[in-house]
């Protein structure tokens, strides 16, 4: 639905050819571009592309051509906040791909990155043999030969026990009624269809961490660092089950089936929501699913009243700190640097500052910012055999020189390499010899055992 943004023409026409999607040297903003110098690949050629459609130029959007003049555009949103004009080639891809996959076959490969939920769900029950076979060198090749993943990526690892079981055993508290639980801790599931407009104060006594697919199936150590950072704060914490918000559907084109994951964690959102409670996650490409992406596949009376609500949890926490109702011991010295890696959407909406911010909370602390674009992993892109290369091209621009240098030149240092974005750390994990962690476990290592409450609270 292009109708909030003037109309899909409106907005293929956006482009007004200032080029600043030609930068090479700083910024996101174009990071294929920036590898292969070609014009066909920044987002203005993209856009002319779009628009020779319109003008008759080209056939239709069922063009091969157009195909490869899409193809290399990571999604990474950079366009939309870079570009003076505010071209969204993110969701003019996703609406590209959404018209080639009426006409054409869904490959194998893409409805498999799109169901990463559901991989996660069955990875988790067998855990260990599931990675054994995925970490093969014969697994490898032949999903290298037959379903185009590269052979030189490691898939992320399933972890051992979700991170919703490993809650609720750390609430070690019996099941009241289904989907709800005793104690500080709760496993909340859908509360309402839908949520009224509410008044309410800028931050709830309430707040509601969501497991992205990442946290629940991959990486449950991120979501414990969240949760133990979120009970330090003084508020209730509660968690719910885990939804996947639509987001891989999205990258790989499946307008239906994002929709429908979109309707239903609107559903819970706005339960939560109606409830007076904030949400928040860890996964940057997430939340801007929700604030961003939304937009186009729900309502605007439906999405409008969750939008400004749902949060990463570093947003959250510096909220905290400006109403005043941070505990203000709450972190313990920590000697050292961080090295921060923004994710592409995270610097889309505006909230990398927030990211900065909590991180110098901890006392001691030196953080540094990269400049460094998309770290080229983009979701599935990376692992896609056709597109390896470019995406490792993307790392070596900066991103993954950076980091060497960083870690050689440490020389006995605390040193830190953070990345909220799970497709980043995976890239750096890929590129370098440095072990990236979320910003939450830094945060999380940092925390003072028993802080003294803020003022006014309880």
């Amino acid at each position: 639905d292009w109708s909030g943004r003037g109309g899909l023409r409106r907005v293929i026409e956006g482009c007004n050819g200032s080029a600043l999607c030609r930068k090479t040297d700083t910024g996101t903003m174009c990071p294929s571009y920036m590898v292969t110098l070609d014009e066909e690949h920044s987002t203005r050629g993209r856009a002319n592309a779009l628009r020779g459609i319109l003008s008759g130029r080209l056939a239709s959007l069922d063009d091969p051509r157009m195909k490869e003049i899409m193809d290399l555009c990571v999604s990474c949103k950079a366009c939309k906040s870079e570009c003076p004009s505010q071209v969204d080639m993110a969701a003019l891809k996703f609406e590209f791909l959404s018209h080639w996959y009426e006409r054409h076959r869904v490959p194998l490969r893409a409805r498999l990155f799109g169901e990463a939920a559901l991989l996660g769900t069955l990875g988790t029950m067998f855990p260990t043999i599931a990675n054994s076979v995925a970490e093969s060198t014969p697994v490898r090749w032949m999903m290298d030969s037959m379903l185009g993943i590269d052979a030189h990526r490691k898939l992320p690892a399933y972890a051992t026990e979700r991170f919703t079981a490993q809650v609720r055993k750390y609430a070690s508290q019996a099941l009241l009624t289904p989907g709800l639980r005793t104690g500080d801790i709760q496993i909340v599931g859908q509360l309402a269809s839908g949520a009224a407009r509410i008044t309410r104060p800028p931050l709830s006594d309430t707040v509601v961490l969501h497991p992205d697919t990442f946290v629940e199936y991959h990486v449950p150590s991120v979501g414990l660092a969240a949760l133990r950072l979120l009970e330090a704060t003084g508020r209730r914490v509660l968690v719910s089950r885990p939804s996947c918000c639509g987001r891989p559907m999205m990258s790989q084109g499946q307008v239906s089936a994002a929709t429908e994951h979109a309707r239903i964690l609107c559903e819970v959102f706005g339960g939560l929501v109606g409830q007076g409670y904030d949400v928040v996650m860890c996964e940057p490409s997430c939340v801007s699913a929700v604030r961003d992406d939304y937009r186009m596949l729900v309502p605007a009376d439906v999405l409008d009243p969750i939008a400004g609500h749902v949060m990463m949890v570093e947003e959250w926490l510096v909220r905290l700190e400006d109403e005043g109702n941070l505990p203000p011991d709450m972190f313990t010295r920590l000697e050292g640097k961080v090295l921060l890696h923004g994710h592409c959407h995270q610097k889309s909406m505006g909230a990398l500052d927030a990211t900065v911010r909590a991180l110098r909370l901890i006392p001691g602390l030196e953080v540094e910012v990269l400049d460094a674009g998309c770290c080229g992993m983009a979701g599935a892109f990376g692992y896609e055999k056709e597109h390896y290369e470019v995406s490792v091209k993307m790392g070596e621009q900066r991103l993954l020189p950076a980091v060497r240098t960083f870690v050689e030149n440490a020389s006995g240092q605390n040193i830190f390499v953070a990345a909220p974005g799970m497709s980043c750390r995976q890239q750096i994990t890929h590129g370098t010899q440095a072990r990236p962690l979320h910003p939450v476990q830094i945060l999380a290592r940092a925390l003072r055992p028993d802080p003294t409450p803020a003022k006014g609270r309880r």
